[in-house]
């Protein structure tokens, strides 16, 4: 439907997209000087201008509905009528449909679809029920969309439980919930990105000379002529065997791709970096890092770069057809020099050890996909921030090189070549070892070059070797126990747990009482559910047993220190105490 005033067209009403259909109407009538007749009842006495006014929004209004829903604004003879018949057809504010959105806002679930498709739905019934008259709090629309997610999220989740309740917002939960979809499928996206860098998967290329097109009757999408695949293209072929003449690829594939039919592994990931020699002499010769807008992972082949490193099983095939392995993934940090001459520390996750790689490589895939913008000029290329824009990463021009403007630690180096020492020393040099056994090494000529200094070979009082000995004084066990019972009670959380129950259950909560030593035990899918279950013992205890807790006894963890416990126990006038 195009307005009268040109504006783009909108989807026609059919009832299932009455909230997006209400607010692109909206904004029209707005714009057309049409929203004060609709918004309004009938004046008492119509001008000429109004009666206009009214003809035109009923017009607009009546030409975006589909014709069966025409039906309802049939009788209708002004545009606030047919507003408010249609709100109340695709919004009604009755107790069954409340409840009906309700339970369709409970029982979404995330499936196999996008993750952006399924918040916008969990949004849009967000909407009608506010609409309905019914307003979804931000906690709980925090906890729908977290109950939404499937299980393989719970890691996610049980991270996000542990934040403040006044930073998870919707903003923050959703931006979270789409990094996490989108790095979960980054390693399942199969692309061929530009001549620099591509991820290939083996099992598509086999598919493809499994099942040939059907009468050949496509386009090759590199040399465009009839026939055949682009992996089919001879002619990528010899462009592709031209480059490796000038450089080397590197594939280098994580995992253990010999498990067996048995094992439950998943294929192991790849990824293919290309580079050409002037490239790798360049990073090795300058000891720094290049930004390649092709690469798909991060690498490197300095080991001091690493922070934290974990080895890991795999293999790298040069085009010489010689194999290198890729010895551990970690994360480490570059000093950057920026344009104002300071210099900050950049971090650097996930990044690839493979000590044959001519110097270090900075995707520019990795860069965007992490909140960054990376602009490409004549003299060089700038990282900037999203968010306020400011400039964290530069680097300079070198050929048709980009090089990051880095820094290089220089670390002093001491060198001592005198073997002579006392014996204070050497026991301090072999780990504090016993005196007698290093006397034994020189007088059996077990080792060469040991000079023990001094006439008396005796070794003084050793402070850390006393210090270490040492025992430290046990606890002072409680001077006082309840007298009666449910005049103390202690409560603990252990969690969470690295495998779950098959509830799926992963904390486990302690209630005990000190007199009696009786204790109850809980299982609890998510921290955020401990008030309930204290609030729960506290009731079935003083029901049961006649006594009301007095003190209760925890640590200081969130769980227990919140609005509801806290609220809960001044209410029932139980004292709470915290350890130190």
């Amino acid at each position: 439907m195009n307005t009268t005033g040109g504006k783009d067209s909108i989807t026609l009403l059919h009832g299932g997209n009455y909230i997006c259909w209400r607010t692109k109407v909206k904004a029209i009538l707005i714009g057309d000087d049409l929203w004060g007749i609709v918004n309004v009842p009938k004046p008492g006495a119509p001008t000429t201008a109004w009666q206009k006014q009214n003809n035109k929004a009923m017009a607009l209004m009546t030409l975006s509905i589909e014709d069966s829903q025409l039906l309802h604004i049939a009788n209708c003879d002004t545009g606030f009528k047919m507003w408010e018949k249609l709100q109340k057809q695709f919004a009604r504010s009755s107790f069954g449909s409340q409840l009906y959105l309700r339970r369709k806002l409970y029982g979404i679930r995330f499936t196999s679809r996008s993750m952006q498709n399924h918040i916008n739905s969990v949004l849009e019934v967000v909407e009608l029920l506010k609409g309905a008259g019914t307003e979804i709090t931000t906690g709980e629309l925090v906890a729908v969309l977290l109950c939404s997610l499937p299980e393989s999220y719970s890691g996610l989740v049980t991270a996000l439980e542990g934040r403040d309740e006044a930073d998870l917002t919707v903003e923050y939960l959703t931006g979270k919930v789409l990094d996490e979809y989108q790095r979960r499928t980054e390693g399942s996206s199969v692309g061929d990105d530009s001549a620099l860098a591509m991820r290939t998967s083996a099992g598509q290329a086999a598919r493809m000379r499994r099942h040939p097109a059907a009468g050949k009757k496509l386009e090759c999408f590199y040399c465009h002529k009839m026939g055949h695949f682009k992996s089919e293209c001879k002619k990528r072929l010899r462009d592709l065997r031209q480059m490796n003449d000038h450089g080397a690829v590197a594939k280098v594939m994580s995992g253990d791709e010999r498990s067996g039919p048995g094992s439950d592994r998943k294929s192991p990931q790849r990824c293919t970096a290309f580079t050409t020699c002037e490239r790798a002499q360049i990073a090795k010769a300058n000891g720094g890092w290049l930004i390649d807008s092709g690469c798909t992972t991060l690498m490197t082949n300095d080991r001091s770069f690493f922070t934290e490193m974990k080895e890991t099983v795999g293999e790298v095939l040069l085009a010489t057809k010689e194999m290198t392995p890729a010895k551990g993934i970690g994360d480490g940090r570059v000093r950057c020099r920026l344009p104002n001459g300071n210099i900050e520390d950049i971090t650097l996750r996930d990044v690839l050890y493979v000590p044959e790689l001519g110097g270090g490589l900075m995707s520019v895939s990795k860069i965007t996909k992490n909140g960054y913008r990376v602009i490409f000029e004549n003299e060089g290329c700038r990282v900037k921030q999203r968010s306020d824009g400011a400039v964290v990463v530069t680097a300079r021009l070198e050929g048709n090189l980009f090089l990051i403007n880095s820094v290089r630690t220089v670390e002093s180096v001491h060198s001592a070549v005198d073997t002579k020492a006392s014996l204070e020393q050497w026991h301090r040099r072999f780990g504090h070892r016993d005196p007698n056994a290093i006397k034994k090494l020189l007088t059996d000529g077990l080792v060469h070059g040991l000079i023990l200094e001094g006439s008396e070979h005796e070794l003084p009082p050793c402070e850390c070797c006393i210090r270490g000995k040492l025992n430290q004084q046990p606890f002072p066990n409680s001077k006082s126990r309840a007298a009666k019972p449910l005049e103390l009670i202690h409560s603990d959380l252990c969690g969470p747990m690295q495998t779950a129950t098959p509830s799926g259950n992963r904390y486990c909560l302690t209630v005990i009482d000190d007199y009696s030593r009786y204790a109850v035990v809980r299982l609890l899918k998510h921290k955020s559910q401990v008030p309930n279950a204290i609030q729960e013992i506290v009731r079935e205890w003083t029901t049961q047993v006649g006594y009301k807790p007095k003190v209760l006894r925890t640590d200081n963890g969130k769980e227990y220190i919140n609005e509801w416990l806290l609220r809960f126990l001044k209410q029932q006038g139980i004292k709470h105490q915290t350890t130190v």
